[in-house]
């Protein structure tokens, strides 16, 4: 499934769900360059779309986690030395995204995330 939208529907620095076909997707952007990742945190599943973005991370407004939009990894864990497996993570899900003009395309392929 393939959804596109113009570079300006996307607001800079704030993330916004879009769907492409049955999968929900968030889209953030920072000038011309916008990601598409999962909406949930890998850590406890919050909707990272409400957290804030930082350079070219995402912080989870839950438990302070932040991912690289670039890689989809975790680049700072909170409390570190407590919690055992609650710290615990993984990587965001990224999807493909193209610019085409001033249209920016994101694919979902295979069954929804």
């Amino acid at each position: 499934m393939r959804t596109c939208l113009n570079l300006t529907e996307i607001p800079e620095g704030d993330p916004v769900k879009v769907h492409a076909g049955d999968q929900l997707v968030v889209l953030v952007r920072i000038g011309r360059k916008v990601w598409a990742i999962s909406p949930y945190c890998p850590h406890k599943g919050a909707d990272i779309w409400k957290g804030d973005v930082i350079n070219e991370k995402i912080r989870c407004y839950l438990h302070g986690y932040i991912y690289d939009l670039n890689t989809g990894r975790p680049v700072f864990v909170p409390y570190p030395e407590k919690y055992g497996k609650w710290r615990e993570t993984g990587n965001l899900v990224e999807f493909p995204v193209s610019e085409e003009g001033e249209q920016v395309c994101v694919t979902i392929s295979g069954p929804s995330q």
